[in-house]
């Protein structure tokens, strides 16, 4: 059996181009919700409120809405991995161990304000642990007696742990006849347990003395190496060790890809932009910075794939075309509509069978309002065409305006609609009674009134 979806927060939203009703909904509900049960609720605006909105809202004394554009999941909707951020002075080996940790290969390097410095990858310890002739390595990147006296495991017999090698070679001196001529001052050398090889090499002015196989040294070898300022640091590890180990005590700031130039992702960033960017990318884990922009932890690719739908609640709405993006990838837990945008029946009686359906409540409800507002003939009436015999030729268009080929196209006349509107009867006119009362009755009376007419056009 599944465990249930983890709700982290509920969307209370309004429609696209919101206006007062839309803001203060999301608002009402989201308070409501929050005040019924242990889901925390939080209203969100689809846009910019309007003059009247914000003035409402300030009357009142509420805050604007967060804005919200697009509910498809996001960074933050997944479970990326809380690594820490590290120092910049944290040595290789260092970051090497924690790698090794927490069981990622991509470290993040930040501030004391948790401000992102760069990156720091297994690639590029492994780079910096292979280059073996670069014998100016430590001192290039001013490594401090600390990161080599912790890298050896070693202690730190004469000097401070805050210094830095600032210049010089690593060498390893096996005896003053083979360091003649090879070492130069400054240098860091490694010895053992040789004396005269130890007192050689503080007295040619080396930087550093590193003594392997955990050897003892003697106080003149201390008083020669003070005198000409040079640090002492012994350690367990044998010469061949110590040698490897040294170039991975410098700090992870040499190595490291810088900020400008490392990819990284918004918690508020969705998925589906992630995995497009993370596709054209050569590195696995990228870093997350919060709203602040600060370091939140490393997201890889395979983090997308449990990505959590967002939860959301739609105020005001009667349609989904007004929402905001992305509705297809959230879960919808309810949909509300105000009184006023919900659409109403339309009537079945009381219309005139010419009349167009409404489209919307609003207009309808105003035409049924002018239909039942007259109470007289006078209040309705226009004046009435001429009635035609539907036998009688339809008169020609030709030369008629637009408003008569208008009435002529109509079954009814203008007048007889609006008094269907009424429900009257309609009147007959009076020049309409007359022509029908005088008009033939015969064959007989039609000839007759013919003959008449061809003898007065004789005459």
């Amino acid at each position: 059996m599944s465990e249930p979806e983890t709700i982290r927060k509920v969307n209370v939203i309004g429609h696209l181009h919101p206006d007062t009703d839309s803001i203060c909904s999301a608002i009402s509900y989201a308070y409501l919700k929050n005040q019924l049960g242990d889901t925390y609720y939080e209203a969100r605006r689809a846009g910019a409120v309007n003059r009247e909105t914000a003035f409402v809202l300030d009357h009142f004394g509420f805050e604007e809405p967060p804005l919200i554009t697009s509910v498809r999941p996001q960074i933050k909707d997944i479970s990326y991995q809380k690594v820490p951020g590290i120092d910049s002075e944290m040595s290789l080996f260092a970051a090497w161990n924690t790698m090794g940790t927490g069981k990622v290969d991509t470290l993040c390097i930040t501030d004391d304000e948790k401000k992102m410095l760069g990156i720091i990858a297994v690639k590029d310890i492994a780079n910096a642990n292979m280059d073996i002739f670069d014998t100016l390595v430590v001192s290039n990147a001013k490594t401090k007696y600390a990161n080599i006296v912790e890298t050896l495991k070693g202690e730190l017999v004469l000097g401070d742990p805050e210094g830095e090698v600032t210049r010089g070679n690593v060498r390893v001196g096996t005896s003053p006849e083979m360091m003649e001529g090879l070492i130069e001052p400054g240098d860091i050398v490694l010895v053992t347990n040789r004396y005269e090889t130890q007192r050689f090499a503080v007295e040619s002015g080396i930087g550093l003395l590193i003594i392997c196989n955990g050897a003892q040294v003697s106080h003149v070898v201390q008083q020669a190496a003070a005198a000409n300022s040079c640090a002492i640091i012994t350690t367990p590890y044998d010469t061949y060790a110590a040698a490897r180990l040294v170039s991975m005590s410098i700090p992870v700031r040499a190595k490291m890809l810088p900020a400008d130039k490392v990819l990284r992702f918004s918690v508020n960033t969705t998925v589906d932009d992630a995995r497009k960017a993370m596709s054209s990318s050569r590195h696995r884990y990228f870093p997350v910075l919060d709203e602040d922009g600060c370091y939140s932890g490393m997201v890889s690719s395979s983090n997308l794939l449990s990505a959590r739908k967002k939860h959301v609640i739609l105020v005001d709405h009667n349609e989904r075309s007004q929402a905001v993006d992305g509705l297809e990838q959230a879960t919808i837990m309810e949909i509300t509509a105000s009184a006023r945008s919900r659409p109403r029946p339309l009537p079945t009686s009381g219309m005139s069978r010419w009349a167009a359906p409404a489209r919307s409540s609003t207009t309808s409800t105003r035409r049924r309002a002018s239909i039942s507002r007259p109470t007289s003939l006078a209040s309705c009436s226009l004046p009435s065409s001429p009635t035609r015999s539907p036998s009688a030729p339809r008169p020609a268009r030709r030369g008629t305006s637009m408003w008569a080929r208008s009435s002529q196209r109509s079954p009814v006349s203008i007048s007889t609609r609006m008094l269907t509107r009424c429900s009257m009867p309609v009147p007959t006119s009076q020049a309409a009674r007359q022509r029908k009362s005088s008009a033939p009755t015969s064959r007989s009376s039609a000839a007759a009134m013919s003959a008449s007419a061809s003898a007065r056009a004789r005459s």
